[in-house]
């Protein structure tokens, strides 16, 4: 089946017979029926990938700290009170306890004296959530689960407002349910699967602002752009790739200043935050000395680049076999040609696409490249640039599966996109079977349950 099959209806000879309309597809759904089944199969494993062991599997140290500030219990509480603890279930007392819960304004309490560099939100929503569903490894995780799950009709939707093709948003829905770090983040207790969610969203409603010059449609941008921000800072690499695009955009001059006045009245509002970002910084920059201020290593930084490039598709758990290495080598070609080929998608999704990839992955490598550091390493900071390369993936599929002037090649390509799905599912797979990947041996050690 091709996209592209319901542009080109076949003649049927004379002597032929004509077939039953009653027993025959129409010509434009036999395509999209192809797809859908594909798509629905991805989603329906990538739903799998999600809960499967989400319990099982180790709690690693930043999960833990997390778990204590959703809770409004300070690091520097559980540090005092260690010398008395006799017990493991001294510790668990700390993570389930069985008094009255802290109030909701103890975890912004916490979060403003120990860590400024995480906004609020996630924190908020988290607590309130283990208030009606427990505090549970498997509740607390459930919690990201759910929210991965949105991930999936958000990126149909910014593919539909993106590329104004359904047969775009099938691509991106199957390829986003099974995209390595976003299948791992949606089991953590972390604010990250939420920011992916808040990336989609945002993204989303600006091309359509853009598309509708509302000031009703910018009002919710600018709303959902804030929103993002408490979630997670970086939102602000987002944010200059939208101001890119809404400066190039084949719009008004009116439409371009409310999209301007948009971002910077959610920079406004978000100033607060910002204002305590900033007045920790000194302490920030010293909880993360050992991610900030190596010395400058570009040779590890370019193999960085390479290992981000290879993540958005297959993490080998490790493994340094001739294979992997080769496997790396082609998916990395593979994501560059489609990065390139986005060239040929309309002037606002090619713009948009570039920028994204450009302003979340060119700050953050210049300052390895430049000042040292390792936070090529740090793959939930790249999120964006995860996302980014996905869509180039789904303007290569959906271009090259909607033309149907030659069968040779669009079977080619049916089999690429096929293969892309099958490596997803397999990386997925040992995943679930591990219950690892590299970012957490880049980071930090797992512990087991609590």
């Amino acid at each position: 089946m091709t996209l592209g099959a319901e542009l080109q209806q076949p003649a049927i000879p004379n002597s032929a017979p004509m077939p039953d309309p009653s027993k025959v597809a129409p010509p434009a759904a036999r395509p999209l029926m192809a797809l859908w089944l594909l798509a629905a199969a991805a989603i329906m494993v990538g739903v799998f990938f999600r809960f499967y062991h989400v319990d099982q599997k180790p709690i690693w140290d930043d999960e833990v700290i997390t778990w204590m500030h959703f809770l409004g219990v300070s690091e520097r509480e559980v540090v005092g009170a260690a010398p008395n603890f006799r017990h493991v279930s001294d510790l668990r007392e700390a993570l389930h306890p069985t008094t009255a819960r802290r109030p909701v304004s103890d975890v912004v309490t916490v979060m403003l004296a120990e860590d400024p560099q995480h906004p609020p939100i996630y924190y908020v929503i988290a607590h309130g959530w283990v208030s009606l569903f427990g505090d549970s490894v498997r509740a607390v995780r459930t919690l990201s689960v759910v929210i991965g799950l949105l991930e999936i009709p958000c990126m149909y939707w910014l593919c539909l407002e993106l590329f104004e093709s359904s047969a775009a948003g099938l691509i991106g829905a199957a390829l986003i349910a099974l995209t390595p770090i976003d299948v791992l983040y949606s089991q953590e207790a972390r604010e990250y699967s939420l920011w992916l969610v808040c990336i989609l969203v945002i993204s989303a409603l600006f091309i359509r602002a853009l598309r509708l010059t509302s000031l009703r449609e910018w009002g919710l941008y600018c709303l959902g752009l804030t929103f993002s921000l408490y979630v997670f800072p970086l939102t602000a690499f987002v944010a200059g790739a939208h101001v890119i695009v809404g400066l190039c955009a084949n719009t008004s001059t009116r439409n371009r200043l409310n999209s301007i006045a948009a971002i910077a009245i959610a920079f406004v509002l978000f100033a607060p935050w910002l204002l305590v970002i900033l007045a920790h910084a000194s302490e920030i920059n010293a909880s993360m000395y050992k991610l900030f201020n190596y010395d400058p290593f570009k040779f590890r930084t370019l193999v960085g680049i390479l290992r981000l490039l290879r993540l958005d598709n297959l993490d080998f758990n490790g493994g340094k076999q001739l294979s992997a290495l080769l496997a790396t080598i082609l998916a990395v070609l593979f994501l560059v040609y489609a990065i390139y080929e986005v060239r040929r998608m309309k002037v606002q999704a090619r713009i948009f696409v570039w920028a994204l990839l450009a302003c979340s992955a060119l700050p953050l490598i210049g300052l390895d490249f430049f000042l040292g550091g390792h936070r090529i390493d740090v793959a939930r900071y790249f999120m964006p640039t995860f996302l980014g390369f996905d869509l180039a993936l789904v303007a290569l599929f959906s271009w090259k599966l909607g033309d149907t002037s030659q069968s040779v090649r669009l079977v080619s390509w049916q089999a690429a996109f096929n293969l892309v799905i099958a490596v997803r599912v397999s990386t997925g797979w040992i995943f679930g079977m591990v219950g690892t990947c590299t970012k957490l041996r880049y980071q930090s050690r797992p512990l087991r349950s609590l």
